[in-house]
């Protein structure tokens, strides 16, 4: 007989004669069933045939992935340091939160603009020089320093990790980058240079 829940009554009913899909379970497990109505020689619905697949692994693996995302995105928005991700053209894919607690922006002001946008201005054309370049690295680029604007207008020194993202075949997907804040650091190693100069 038809599993519960089928739409088979209502396809003979209707007289609908395309095959229908649909997802159930049934004895601890998941099925794909298809139903596809069989009409006689005047067009008329006599009968609907039903086959089912087991998709209980597929659906298995789909909840191990949702968890390992959740998992991925506990963890990236709870780091503390600032995470971001650039497309090839050095567009924002996706910051974490506390990037955007140490610059001040709302998520929606980030993704997809140009992170020049977020350099000083006299900055902005180096570093599309500087991104042609570093995005044909295959390593980890480490310890580049540069200064970050704040939506206030203030002023962030932030020391950069990144690698490059690439598929099998080796071409681009994305940049994964790092990002500490050293501004406070900087600060006080510039008054230690200070008073060590004052003291020799």
């Amino acid at each position: 007989g038809p599993p519960e829940g089928c739409p088979c009554e209502k396809m003979i009913a209707s007289g609908h004669l395309e095959t229908v899909e649909m997802e159930m379970e049934a004895l601890g497990g998941s099925f794909l069933v298809s139903c596809t109505p069989m009409v006689d020689d005047k067009g008329r619905i006599e009968k609907v045939i039903h086959i089912a697949t087991d998709i209980t692994e597929r659906k298995q693996a789909e909840q191990a992935l949702r968890q390992s995302e959740h998992k991925f995105h506990l963890l990236f928005d709870n780091a503390p340091v600032g995470y971001q991700s650039l497309d090839v053209n050095g567009c924002f894919l996706d910051v974490n939160q506390a990037w955007l607690d140490i610059l001040g922006y709302d998520r929606h002001e980030v993704i997809g603009k140009w992170f020049g946008d977020f350099l000083p201005p006299e900055l902005a054309d180096i570093f599309r020089e500087k991104f042609k370049q570093n995005i044909q690295s295959h390593g980890l680029i480490e310890n580049v320093e540069f200064p970050l604007m704040r939506k206030d207008g203030s002023i962030v020194l932030a020391d950069y990790m990144a690698r490059i993202g690439r598929d099998e075949e080796g071409r681009f997907l994305r940049t994964h980058c790092a990002f500490s804040d050293i501004t406070e650091k900087r600060k006080a190693e510039e008054v230690l240079k200070k008073t060590q100069c004052l003291l020799t």
